[in-house]
Order: structure tokens, then sequence, then C-alpha cells
């Protein structure tokens, strides 16, 4: 059995006969949270090229997450919580957007705002989507593809070639025709 300070406030129902569930917050000598920026601008780190990293962890897109508070109110990303300790809430509909493309950039000069359209637009125009053998629903390797399209060049029939690659004789005629995987030679 763990010994655990008494709670300082009574039970929830008032009565006083059983006791409150141990939370943190009521126990005498607790310290309050610090502050999100406190804890934001201790965890980054200045590199030469301007950028403020995110040392923290970080998501699957590397993006750097930090809690708001408690666990309930859950977790932000830094860089919108940059952000929001700089220049105040962020508005409806609108994202935080980098200059920079380096995901764990917590430099509020390198953020801007925008729509979620302007990202898509900046991540086409600096070629940063995933492509070809990068997508997750890519099953044919670059090799496959010259190889069905070299089979398709030489006359051989396409629903021959979709039974021996387990693929439709659609997607067979989409390769060939070069509207999928345009990247491949």
């Amino acid at each position: 059995m763990v010994n655990r300070p008494k709670a300082i406030t009574p039970c929830a129902c008032g009565c006083g006969q059983h006791p409150r569930r141990w939370d943190a917050r009521y126990v005498a000598g607790h310290r309050p949270p610090r502050p999100l920026a406190d804890r934001l601008w201790s965890r980054v780190t200045k590199t030469e090229a301007g950028c403020w990293e995110w040392q923290g962890f970080r998501g699957p897109t590397g993006h750097g997450q930090i809690g708001r508070g408690s666990r309930r109110d859950g977790l932000v990303a830094t860089h919108r919580a940059a952000w929001e300790v700089t220049y105040g809430p962020i508005p409806d509909g609108m994202i935080v957007r980098h200059r920079c493309d380096n995901p764990p950039c917590c430099n509020p000069e390198h953020l801007e705002l925008g729509t979620q359209t302007q990202n898509v637009g900046d991540m086409v125009a600096r070629a940063r989507q995933a492509r070809g053998r990068a997508l997750p629903q890519t099953r044919l390797s670059d090799e496959q593809v010259s190889e069905i399209r070299a089979a398709v060049a030489d006359g051989e029939r396409q629903r021959a070639i979709a039974a021996r690659f387990g693929i439709t004789q659609g997607h067979v005629s989409a390769l060939a025709s070069r509207t999928y995987r345009k990247d491949v030679a």
C-alpha cells in the first residue's frame, strides 16, 4: 500500500467521511505548474541557421509537442505554442506555417499565419509531398513500373500483365499512359 499525503480539501460530496481521491494539485506544499512559455523556451536550442529547434518529444511528422498544462488540456504543437506565447491566440480557420521548412523550429520569426490551402501550396512548390515509392499505398517498385511499361510497349496484353503483378488492368493502363507514377523514367 502506498502512503500518500492527505488531501487538503474534503470529499466531493461534502460529508467529510470518505477521502477525496489523491491529486497532486491538492497536496500541501505542491508547487504550481511552470508557465507554458518557461517550459517551451527551456527545451529549445538555437542553430546557426537561425532555427530554434525543439529538443523534447516530436511526433511522427517531426513537429515538437508540449503539454498545455494538465493532462486533460492535452498536447499542442510547439510551433503553435511559440506563436501563442509570442503573438497571442491563433484566429479560427488559420494555421501556423513554417517559412524555414524545419518542422521542429519554434523561432517566432520563422512562423507565419496562413490557411491550410496556402500550406499545401507551399508543400507542393517546395516538393515536400510524398511521391512514388514514398506513398504508403504504393505496392510496385520503380523497376516493376518500368517492366510493366516495357511489356505494354512490346505488345503484351494488359490483362496478362495485371495478373502477373497482382493489380488491375486499369492500373496497368494508367501506368502505361503515365497517368500514375510520372516520376518513373
